[in-house]
């Protein structure tokens, strides 16, 4: 099962779910949230691992996403209603 999946999307469920997570991470911060509350909100266990996710599949930090450095970045759609809704 895992191999199909991964043969047809081209990423593991894994990476799938840590994309939307830090999907709704980045959609928290944007709307205003403290990295406190969306680290504790979505199961990061420090900063520095928000942070490191952020950077890998968004493309900027926390801060970055606050101040609204992101203008090229697409947040009109959402995969899911979770935690970043």
């Amino acid at each position: 099962m895992q191999r199909r999946y991964r043969a047809i999307i081209g990423v593991s469920r894994a990476a799938v779910r840590q994309i939307d997570r830090a999907n709704a991470a980045a959609t928290m911060l944007r709307d205003g949230r403290d990295w406190r509350t969306v680290a504790d909100t979505l199961g990061y266990f420090d900063q520095a691992h928000l942070a490191h996710t952020l950077r890998r599949y968004v493309g900027c930090t926390a801060g970055e996403l606050q101040a609204g450095h992101s203008a090229a970045m697409s947040f009109l759609y959402k995969t899911h209603s979770g935690p970043g809704s």
